[in-house]
């Protein structure tokens, strides 16, 4: 059985520091630069963020179908597929494949929908 330590590292969710993410103006920020009270280009407003070491320096899954914005993500993320209509892990996505791409910090954000777009790909948030 796997320790709560473990099962953590496991499981654990979240976007790269430099997944560029949207502002109802306009402007793009990178997700370590998101501030509690900025609003999403969908009119969410971001209500808390955190920022965690990646320990045991988890693998990246990248979005290949967005255009133009390069989505990073952890493989246990939950992602909204259209074509199903319903949430899956990251890593059993479609539009998802594993990088060789690392960092030792994770990104999350809550919003206060519980959602976070970034394009035209909804996630849970964290």
């Amino acid at each position: 059985m796997a320790s709560l330590e473990q099962s953590k590292l496991t499981n654990f969710k979240g976007f790269h520091p430099y997944t560029s993410i949207k502002l109802i103006d306009n402007t793009y920020i990178f997700m370590k630069d998101a501030k509690v009270g900025d609003t999403l280009e969908d009119g969410s407003i971001i209500k808390s963020i955190f920022q965690n070491p990646n320990k045991g320096y988890k693998t990246f899954y990248t979005i290949k179908n967005v255009v133009g914005i390069h989505i990073f993500v952890m493989g246990e993320h939950n992602i909204f597929n259209n074509s199903i209509k319903e949430f899956v892990k990251v890593k059993d996505y479609f539009a998802a494949g594993p990088t060789i791409i690392t960092y030792d910090t994770i990104c999350g954000i809550l919003t206060d929908t519980g959602y976070l777009r970034i394009g035209t790909e909804i996630f849970k948030d964290w």
